[in-house]
């Protein structure tokens, strides 16, 4: 255990106090993806951990496509576990939908022995330990409306994992009230639409067809061509995977682009 830590688990509820006001705060103004990131991993990195898979999604019956999700994994890991769809038979993702508990990585091997996991979930376990993503725990999060949510918390694979666990075991209040805290302050808006890739102005052309106006209102309103606004509102449509323009605005409503 190292020196932070060490200070973090002996402090006791005032340390976590400081901590959750201190990054509750910066998240506040925070105005990015990669902000958020950064800020999460700073508030995680003394306990090991230095990468985060943080997802949230409307319902249990959704599509992928919107689920969102915000991490500083390698892109070409996150790009092999889509287009493999991974999902489908990821142990962790199911988990944070049915169970309020954590899911520690560690104990995975385990939970295949006794016939807990299928061999579609070890699958998944084992290219994520191709790609270094083998040490670690998943917590679900508490759920906002309809949305069901969960974070991951990566620590370097080369640890020791069994060493790593303990950390996690000694350190789960706090870092589950760090997470949570994250979840609750965190700004979903800003995390769907650079997820989704929307620039500002496409918001803005959303946020104005949502408010009733017409092509050519909206292009007056905003300085611009009727030519330009549609070109951005069929852009936005596409970066949502939506058929019509109601259904990119119900779309970025539900995921709290807009409101």
């Amino acid at each position: 255990m190292n020196s932070t830590l060490a200070e973090i688990h002996q402090s006791g509820a005032k340390t976590t106090g400081n901590i959750l006001l201190e990054l509750t705060s910066k998240l506040s103004d925070a105005e990015g993806s990669q902000e958020f990131i950064e800020l999460l991993v700073e508030a995680i990195s003394p306990f090991g951990y230095e990468r985060i898979v943080y997802a949230r999604s409307p319902g249990e019956d959704s599509k992928v496509e919107e689920y969102i999700s915000l991490t500083n994994l390698d892109p070409d890991w996150m790009q092999y576990y889509v287009s493999n769809r991974l999902f489908d038979m990821d142990y962790a993702f199911e988990h944070c939908l049915h169970s309020r508990v954590p899911l520690r990585w560690v104990t995975i091997p385990q939970m295949f022995e006794d016939g807990l996991l299928s061999t579609d979930n070890m699958k998944v376990y084992s290219a994520a330990g191709e790609w270094g993503v083998s040490n670690g725990v998943t917590i679900p999060l508490p759920c906002f409306g309809r949305y069901h949510a969960g974070i991951s918390l990566v620590a370097d694979s080369k640890a020791d994992h069994n060493e790593q666990d303990q950390v996690f075991r000694e350190n789960e209040k706090i870092l589950t009230a760090i997470v949570q805290a994250f979840h609750a302050a965190v700004n979903m808006g800003t995390i769907a639409r650079d997820y989704f890739g929307l620039s500002k102005r496409e918001v803005q052309v959303l946020k104005l067809q949502s408010d009733g106006l017409k092509t050519k209102e909206i292009a007056a309103k905003l300085v611009t061509s009727p030519h330009t606004v549609e070109k951005q509102a069929k852009s936005a449509r596409e970066r949502l995977s939506a058929s019509s323009s109601t259904q990119a605005v119900a779309k970025a409503v539900l995921l709290g682009i807009i409101d």
